[in-house]
């Protein structure tokens, strides 16, 4: 309203060339404002002796409040409190001089559309008691309205009860664009659309004047005559005469079309700042570089999210230096599109639900876009290249076919087979980690400066994601790093003291067993000897024992002194068939009790092997015995030997009872054993053994189904040196 009080105060100032043609008026004027106070008045309105008010000093700098006290028995006070739709009065009052009755018209011309409050408008007193005076009154008053109303900047127009058009102002004209003959008589239907929403605003218009008279402020969109569809504010009132009866509607219509623009314009980036606050939630959640970028990628291409066709991810690898292919998002062909998009426009998945379908689909997820994608290699060096210049100027980049860059850009194109794309930075603190590049594709849809605006808008916060994404899988490889660092260096400080306490431990077992190997030999000796000289059966009972006994003290001994002391002995070729062969032999000597059968699988191309024979049959010896521990009653032994690149490899397969898994890890440990009566030096004297050759051992077992040794020595590959020694079974013990 104060904005219309301003205009009013305007008005008066453009009228003030009119002041002259006012003051001529044989009739009474002034100008009421919103606040009912008087803010002009000519000449003659002063001398008005009805006029109980004084009129005096008025201005518009110095307006007067309407005395409301004195509405009983002032017509213009009752006049200008009276309804809005009351725009004519006829009043009679007794002359305070002559005594005589006298007939004056009141016209108010209301100059707002606001139902609330009946200003500001134009007051204009005259006295008609003669009916020629009624008409040239009339007439005058007339022109003097239609100049207002030609004045004013919207829409004045007036309909007969047939809503028909009676009167048009310039307004009217410079909104619609037709002229008042080419309106005049027409419906104000002709103006509102025979369909869709623009028709149903007439209807409700028309609707809410036949229920309350009037309609104040109603949007509305109306065509104009070049069929534009502009935005309209409708204010409607119905027009009666001095009896109250109606004969006509008044409109007064506002063009509107630029606030509601800007309307949008704001609705528009709230929804799109709404979009990027819930992606940026969804960016954060992502624990994983491949959960963030199907993030990214399914957000601009989502519906509730940036709507292009497709999307790709590109990536700066470091180690590389180049921008790579990542991950792409998008229909491969119009037909899958059509699927997509009929499906979820009845679905209307949320953008975290379009996420969680593409988790689960996996590596099937976009599978051909993905394929074409990361064929995309672009080295860093190449600083010309459109790609490479977006992402280290860091702006965004619009592609369309048919320009000077095609020729550089074609094998990029060639794998994504785009006619127009844009490709925007992802870029965090002066850190350049990749672009992404979207298209329509398949709709064809123009790409505007406000995508670009909002999808780069989008990437400086899907770089954000990214960078700490790097940022927690470097910390985290940094973390594992030193964890793995730490727990070596545990690892070699314990071997260490292993070490030490093995050396010292050896040291010493070597100097016991030195002295006690001669003695416990002796002991051994003479009670083998005595054993077969003896008559009686119980001290040959006993002597059995002893010189058992004595025996297995001397192998303890034996394994000691092994592994204290690995003797460096010089390496010669050997036959290793005619080795292993003879380990069989010595190991069925040393069971002659048990009941087994050893079979040998010997490869006869096999070259000779530069070994330690002494080392390596000590080795052998000890996995072979240990099979015969492990197997009961008529267990089975099978040695194999064959070439395999470069390598000697020797299995010794058993039937035994198998090494439980939890024992696997300490297989090799020494003092490590199962054997109640075992010291655990044997395998790791083994193991110690390959070693010396180059060479590598492993061992792989089940449980009731017997065990494999495997040991694998480089070869001393000479031409002809064949081993030639045949395969054979021997015979069953």
């Amino acid at each position: 309203m104060a904005d219309l009080d301003l205009r009013i105060s305007g008005a008066i100032d453009h009228l003030s060339h009119l002041q002259s043609l006012f003051e001529r008026l044989e009739m009474g004027a002034m100008v009421v404002d919103s606040n009912f106070r008087i803010c002009w008045v000519n000449k003659q309105i002063r001398h008005i002796d009805y006029c109980l008010q004084s009129l005096d000093d008025i201005t518009p700098e110095h307006p007067r409040a309407i005395d409301r006290t004195l509405c009983g028995g002032c017509p213009v006070a009752r006049a200008c409190l009276a309804p809005r739709d009351r725009l004519f009065f006829s009043e009679q009052f007794t002359d305070r001089h002559s005594q005589t009755r006298r007939t004056f018209s009141i016209i108010i011309q209301h100059l707002s559309n606001e139902a609330e409050k009946p200003g500001p408008f134009i007051v204009f007193v005259r006295d008609i008691s003669s009916r020629e005076a009624a008409f040239r009154e009339k007439q005058e008053l007339q022109t003097l309205l239609a100049n207002v109303l030609d004045n004013t900047v919207d829409a004045v127009i007036t309909l007969d009860l047939k809503s028909e058009i009676h009167s048009w102002n310039r307004g009217a004209w410079q909104a619609f664009g037709y002229d008042k003959k080419e309106v005049r008589g027409k419906h104000i239907s002709m103006l509102f659309p025979a369909d869709g929403a623009a028709a149903q605003s007439f209807d409700e218009i028309h609707r809410l004047v036949e229920e309350k008279g009037f309609v104040h402020n109603h949007r509305a969109r109306m065509f104009t005559k070049d069929k534009r569809v502009i935005d309209v504010a409708v204010t409607q009132t119905v027009m009666n005469n001095s009896a109250g009866e109606p004969f006509g509607h008044s409109l007064i219509i506002r063009d509107i079309s630029k606030v509601v623009h800007l309307e949008q314009l704001l609705s528009h980036k709230v929804i799109q700042l709404t979009k990027l606050l819930q992606m940026d939630d969804i960016i954060r959640s992502a624990k994983t570089l491949e959960e963030i970028t199907d993030v990214i990628l399914v957000a601009v291409t989502a519906g509730e999210g940036l709507r292009f066709n497709r999307s790709f991810l590109l990536l700066v690898n470091p180690i590389a230096q180049n921008l790579a292919g990542v991950e792409a998002v998008g229909p491969s062909s119009p037909e899958e599109a059509h699927r997509i998009y009929s499906q979820h426009f009845f679905e209307h998945p949320t953008l975290a639900e379009i996420i969680h379908q593409r988790q689960i689909l996996g590596a099937q997820a976009d599978l051909f876009v993905n394929e074409m994608v990361r064929r995309i290699e672009i080295p860093l060096s190449e600083r010309s290249h459109p790609l490479i210049r977006c992402l280290m100027e860091n702006r965004p980049y619009l592609y369309m076919r048919g320009g000077a860059e095609d020729g550089v850009l074609q094998p990029v194109l060639s794998h994504i087979h785009s006619d127009e794309f844009v490709a925007v930075p992802l870029v965090w603190q002066d850190q350049h980690i990749g672009i992404i590049i979207a298209d329509n594709s398949v709709t064809r849809r123009e790409i505007t400066m406000e995508d670009i605006q909002f999808l780069s808008s989008f990437a400086s916060r899907a770089a954000s994601g990214i960078a700490s994404i790097q940022l927690q899988e470097d910390l985290r490889i940094k973390v594992e790093e030193l964890k793995n660092s730490y727990k070596e260096l545990s690892r070699m400080q314990e071997t260490s003291l292993r070490h030490e306490r093995l050396a010292a431990l050896g040291e010493m077992a070597g100097k016991v067993a030195h002295e006690v190997r001669n003695p416990l030999s002796a002991i051994g000796g003479f009670a083998r000897l005595v054993l077969r000289t003896s008559p009686s059966e119980e001290n040959k009972k006993y002597l059995g024992i002893i010189a058992d006994e004595a025996k297995r003290l001397e192998d303890i001994l034996g394994e000691v002194l092994g592994y204290v002391k690995m003797a460096s002995e010089e390496f010669l070729p050997q036959d290793l068939n005619a080795l292993v062969d003879e380990c069989r032999m010595i190991v069925e000597r040393q069971n002659p009790d048990k009941r087994f059968r050893i079979l040998t699988q010997f490869d006869p191309e096999l070259p000779l092997l530069a070994c330690n024979a002494n080392r390596l049959k000590q080795a052998f010896i000890n996995i072979l015995q240990n099979a015969v521990d492990a197997m009961g009653r008529n267990g089975q032994v099978t040695i194999r030997t064959r070439r395999d690149s470069g390598v000697a490899l020797v299995e010794f397969t058993d039937t035994g009872v198998g090494i439980a898994q939890e024992n696997m890890a300490h297989l090799f440990e020494a003092f490590f054993t199962t054997k109640p009566r075992g010291v655990g030096l044997g395998l790791n004297i083994t193991k110690k053994i390959i070693e010396q050759h180059k060479g590598q051992i492993s061992a792989k077992s089940r449980l009731g189904e017997g065990t494999t040794f495997e040991i694998r020595i480089p070869m001393d590959l000479k031409e002809g040196n064949h081993a030639g020694y045949p395969q054979k079974e021997a015979s069953y013990r």
